[in-house]
């Protein structure tokens, strides 16, 4: 426990590659769900400016198959970005603190320059009184999938994000899902784009609260 709290709520670690500073803006939404559906494209802005110069975007899922059928409010919230390397980024969001923010949760980042929603995990965090909310976050993966995941023929399907094989880095295919879905050897259903294939599952990459990323084989 004590090495958990020193590494995520103790001084940022220090860093692999220098950092070169910037003052760019990003959109983020925060946790596995809300990422998913953006991927997905499974939704319809409800509050989008066209000046530029919107702070939060609200979104009207309804239905999704894993809302049970019920209509499901996301966001998305401006960011600014303080430096970049890499491997990662330094953000700041001087008004508005999320309350579900915390270390080790999945975010959607779409920075302006892309327009293309990648994935990265938050790692630490600094917040004072007189010093704007700043997170480091590691990034992930530049693009990913949504998919459907089942553990049975009859269990409730549950979000996934599938990660794409990179050769270059010899880097295998993984899937980020939530907790508990990852056992050693366990079978369970994948589905994207309504076609579906049973997966055996081989290797915990990381956990954190809020999800699980893990290799996978094809049956």
């Amino acid at each position: 426990m004590l090495l958990y709290l020193l590494k995520h709520w103790g001084t940022p670690p220090r860093r692999v590659f220098n950092r070169s500073e910037k003052n760019s803006g990003i959109d983020i939404c925060i946790g596995l769900t809300a990422t998913h559906h953006h991927l997905g494209n499974k939704f319809k802005s409800m509050d989008d400016s066209p000046t530029g110069n919107r702070t939060e975007v609200t979104v009207n899922v309804v239905d999704s198959p894993i809302d049970n059928g019920n209509t499901a409010i996301f966001k998305s919230a401006r960011w600014v970005v303080v430096n970049e390397s890499p491997g990662g980024l330094a953000l700041t969001k001087r008004s508005g603190t999320p309350d579900s923010l915390r270390i080790g949760e999945l975010l959607g980042l779409k920075p302006d320059d892309t327009g293309q929603w990648g994935l990265a995990v938050v790692r630490w965090a600094v917040n004072g009184a007189e010093v704007p909310l700043q997170i480091g976050v590691q990034m992930i993966a530049p693009s990913a999938s949504a998919v459907i995941v089942r553990i049975g023929e009859d269990a409730h399907p549950e979000p996934a994000l599938l990660l794409p094989e990179i050769l270059s880095l010899k880097q295998p295919a993984t899937l980020i899902a939530p907790r508990s879905i990852y056992k050693p050897a366990r079978n369970i259903t994948l589905e994207q784009n309504g076609h579906q294939e049973q997966i055996l599952l081989t290797r915990l990459v990381e956990r954190t609260h809020s999800f699980e990323r893990f290799q996978f084989s094809r049956l």
